[in-house]
């Protein structure tokens, strides 16, 4: 714990106890991969501003359809030069989805977005129905009656779909050589980018080729969002994807609604911890509770559940109905704590979050 706080010390501002979190706002930037620093881009001026002749339509969209009416740092550079067709690094907090969703509501065509967890993805399209946006999603084992229907839809020459989510394995299938030669790929979107540089091949062997795309289809952009990561991270995503002249947006990574305190637990597992903390001081909230193991999650939500919280344990050991039965009662409002590993921690919204380590 020592060893921890000095880390924190020495790269963010905390308070001894209960710490917020906070981060650095950087700049546009564009990236040389064959260099070994990053430099700060002398032409970000070039995304700055609405004077784009695309500024109405988007701020309309922005406003009316996103329900949103404040940019956050170097997201309206990011979303300019996205539009422009440039090829994008977004690198940072909240709001990096709508750095890749807004244009692709302005731009002809469809947005292709490879995103590694079915759960991620079915969280955004539901988002996306919410707000009226046409989005669709294929995977590997995707219903073929359904997955019929989307080609059928993608097919038209001005198709309404305007986002396609898919897993990495589908990007083999022919559908994308054909919609290239119509001229309908708008852009490609890498999701959660870090999985490539953090997961590696082992966890998605198909996130190996992703560097084929921008030689297999030219003249499509791309877009790569990522959580907060270090330089070193970013130089090696960027390598990975071979991104042509890519600009570099950070984000803010200061989360103020973020804190963090470290309790000693009783049990190997501190599920009598867990039990009183929650009961405590969040009766009627929920909120997720990450583990180590998949063994944990299920132990701690039996745990949770004999203590008389609604408990339900998610992780990709479990069937797809199984997944897809806890996830829903999650947004039902029947489960008050999910247990989730820590590979499936951006899935959902919380409340509060525990981690057992």
């Amino acid at each position: 714990l020592d060893y921890i706080a000095a880390q924190l010390q020495a790269t963010s501002s905390y308070r001894p106890g209960e710490r917020t979190l906070s981060g650095q706002l950087l700049t546009a930037a564009s990236v040389d991969t064959a260099s070994p620093k990053m430099a700060r881009n002398p032409a970000d001026e070039r995304f700055r501003g609405l004077d784009f002749a695309h500024s109405p339509e988007m701020l309309r969209m922005f406003n009316n359809i996103f329900g949103l009416h404040e940019f956050r740092v170097n997201q309206l550079e990011a979303i300019n030069a996205t539009i422009l067709k440039e090829n994008v690094f977004v690198v940072g907090g909240a709001g990096k989805s709508l750095c890749y969703q807004l244009p692709a509501c302005l731009s002809a065509g469809v947005t292709v977005v490879i995103s590694p967890l079915k759960s991620l993805i079915l969280d955004q399209i539901q988002k996306l129905t919410e707000l009226g946006i046409k989005a669709r999603t294929l995977w590997g084992d995707h219903d073929y009656t359904d997955a019929e229907n989307i080609y059928e839809q993608l097919s038209e020459n001005d198709p309404m779909i305007k986002l396609l989510y898919v897993t990495p394995e589908k990007l083999a299938a022919d559908w994308l050589q054909l919609y290239w030669n119509r001229g309908l790929l708008a852009r490609f979107v890498i999701d959660e980018a870090q999985c490539i540089s953090q997961w590696g091949d082992d966890f998605r062997p198909d996130y190996g080729t992703l560097n084929e795309l921008q030689q297999d289809f030219q003249g499509v952009p791309m877009i790569a969002v990522s959580g907060p990561i270090g330089p070193h991270i970013q130089e090696d995503i960027l390598k990975k994807l071979q991104m042509t002249n890519p600009q570099l947006f950070t984000m803010s990574f200061n989360r103020t609604n973020l804190k963090y305190a470290v309790p000693t637990r009783t049990t190997m597992y501190g599920e009598m911890d867990c039990i009183t903390w929650i009961k405590e001081h969040y009766p009627r909230d929920s909120g997720i509770v990450y583990c180590w193991r998949r063994v944990v999650c299920e132990y701690m939500a039996d745990s949770l559940n004999e203590a008389g919280l609604l408990a339900c344990s998610y992780h990709a050991g479990m069937p797809n109905r199984d997944r897809e039965s806890a996830q829903n009662k999650w947004k039902e409002n029947e489960c008050q704590v999910a247990l989730f590993t820590l590979l499936l921690q951006k899935v959902l919204r919380m409340v509060w979050c525990i981690g057992v380590a």
